[in-house]
């Protein structure tokens, strides 16, 4: 897999997962599977990006980049993922015992 189909399995993951999680708590409980669905997405991503990717080359500096760039574009995303990848264990651990949010 490319880093660019890897990064939109990621994103479009999370977006599947945010699209259940809201809609289950401000709507109703129809789309309540999306949860696990975009989980299992983020998941496969994250599992190729590490498979694929050299980490020493992906939390290096270029040359070009200034280091606020270097922070949002590599330090900043990471953690984001990083930390809505812990939400959706949550929610996931959630909806298997509880059958609810």
């Amino acid at each position: 897999m490319t880093k660019r189909v890897i990064n939109r399995l990621i994103g479009y993951g999370i977006l599947v997962f945010l699209i259940g999680f809201y809609n289950r708590q401000f709507l109703t409980e129809t789309l309540q599977w999306l949860i696990p669905i975009g989980t299992l997405m983020t998941f496969t991503g994250v599992f190729f990006f590490f498979k694929t990717t050299n980490l020493t080359d992906e939390f290096t500096k270029n040359k070009n980049d200034d280091i606020l760039m270097y922070f949002w574009n590599v330090i900043a995303l990471k953690f984001w993922t990083f930390i809505l990848i812990l939400w959706m264990i949550i929610m996931n651990i959630t909806l298997l015992t509880q059958g609810r949010m």
